[in-house]
């Protein structure tokens, strides 16, 4: 019984294998399908901005030192 559902299986990879290549064959490889790749917008002058809301942390980074 085992050996049907594989069977099954084995098919629907087939299956899923031919329409990956006819739906690339049919693209015909245009190059303008192709997505721009995204990029970062470093046209912005300032630098990174803060919150709004930003407040100073509530404990320093340095660490304090004990005579």
């Amino acid at each position: 019984m085992a050996w049907i559902l594989a069977l099954l299986m084995g098919i629907g990879m087939v299956a899923l294998a031919f329409t990956a290549v006819y739906r690339g064959a049919a693209s015909g490889g245009r190059e303008d399908q192709v997505p721009v790749p995204a990029t970062s917008d470093n046209s912005r002058t300032g630098g990174p901005s803060a919150s709004a809301e930003y407040s100073a942390p509530a404990a320093s980074a340095v660490p304090r030192t004990t005579p």
